[in-house]
């Protein structure tokens, strides 16, 4: 009985760690697929970056057109006219060689997020929990139990391995439609970058990086999460001896239940962080 109830407690810390290991959140944008970056790539150059120009020239436009109000508001003045002109011309340069560079910015991003998973990981000897919390740690207020209950918490925790299963699926989910997000954030980005010259516009510019940011890190918050669910089972078992096995039931189907929960949760907590809309 204790060998099987050890071996199912090993089971679902492996299935854990393994799909915060396997399931690619600490991939590149080009490593997690190399044809969809391809893809996203294309789109960017030969669709939305012609489309990005012609926004950024049109707002330059209204941007000369606006200081030159200002200027002529102010009574005039070369100097003055000169250096608001050259300000503005600089800025449109800027945004120029940004929305050329957009791949480089957004990996830069994207290698912030990839840097603190791996850094994580290292922490649990490369996504495997076994340095920090052991299955012995999680047993051991339930080894001085008898026959009955641990009968009851091998079944139980039968069922909470396939709820973990469940959201080991889900997590890849997860993943999944956030490596999506980051390839349409790439394809389009040249059309949010060339709004930054117009001082009315450039909040969509500013809000397409930090949304890019929020789902970036997301990555870095699922990793956690994933990471944090053995420490939940050790808090459940560790009071087994006072509360009884019903209480540590409930607490081992929760905490299943709010691990799924947690995960879809990244992603409102990566916009709080980065306060993107």
């Amino acid at each position: 009985m204790d060998s099987a109830i050890k071996g199912l407690i090993k089971s679902i810390l492996n299935m854990v760690s393994d799909s915060a290991k396997a399931n690619g959140i600490t991939d590149s944008l080009a490593g997690w697929s190399k044809d969809l970056y391809g893809f996203a790539t294309t789109i960017q150059n030969n669709v939305m970056l012609p489309v990005g120009y012609s926004i950024l020239a049109l707002f330059a436009l209204l941007e000369l057109y606006r200081i030159s109000e200002q200027v002529e508001a102010m009574g005039g003045g070369a100097d003055a006219g000169v250096r608001l002109i050259s300000a503005a011309l600089v800025k449109v340069a800027f945004c120029k060689i940004a929305m050329d560079s957009m791949n480089l910015f957004m990996n830069a991003i994207m290698e912030v997020s990839i840097t603190l998973s791996q850094g994580i990981g290292k922490l649990v000897n490369s996504g495997h929990i076994g340095t920090i919390i052991s299955v012995d740690d999680i047993y051991n207020p339930l080894s001085k139990e008898g026959f009955w209950m641990k009968l009851m918490v091998l079944i139980l925790i039968f069922f909470v391995m396939i709820i973990t299963m469940l959201a080991s699926v889900l997590v890849n989910v997860v993943v999944t439609g956030r490596f999506l997000q980051m390839y349409v954030f790439l394809a389009v980005s040249p059309i949010p970058i060339a709004t930054m010259p117009h001082h009315e516009f450039s909040g969509i510019a500013k809000n397409f990086f930090k949304s890019f940011m929020a789902v970036s890190i997301q990555g870095t918050l699922i990793y956690m999460v994933q990471l944090f669910y053995p420490f939940l089972m050790k808090t459940a078992f560790s009071n087994v001896d006072k509360s009884g096995v019903f209480p540590l039931m409930a607490s081992l189907m929760g905490f299943s239940i709010l691990l799924i929960f947690a995960v879809f949760q990244t992603n409102s907590w990566a916009k709080s962080l980065t306060t993107a809309m």
